[in-house]
């Protein structure tokens, strides 16, 4: 989801890239069929470490996700 050409081009402004990355995520989301959801566990995992550890770096504070072993409620 977030290949090198996508972080390359992350504007410099963090609220700007932020935005891009909450973006790029959504479009990813909607062309993803609820029923799939579980299926595409590791991309979403993946996007959310992506955006936390963004956050993180501009020190931006944010309530984190409680990441569990069970794939369901994750995605939920």
């Amino acid at each position: 989801m977030f290949n090198d050409e996508f972080l390359d081009n992350l504007p410099e402004d963090y609220g700007e890239a932020g935005k891009a990355i909450c973006d790029k995520f959504f479009e990813f989301y909607s062309r993803i069929p609820t029923s799939e959801d579980i299926d595409h566990h590791y991309e979403y995992v993946e996007a959310y470490a992506f955006l936390e550890a963004f956050l993180d770096a501009y020190g931006v504070t944010f309530d984190k996700i409680n990441l569990t072993n069970n794939l369901n409620e994750n995605i939920t």
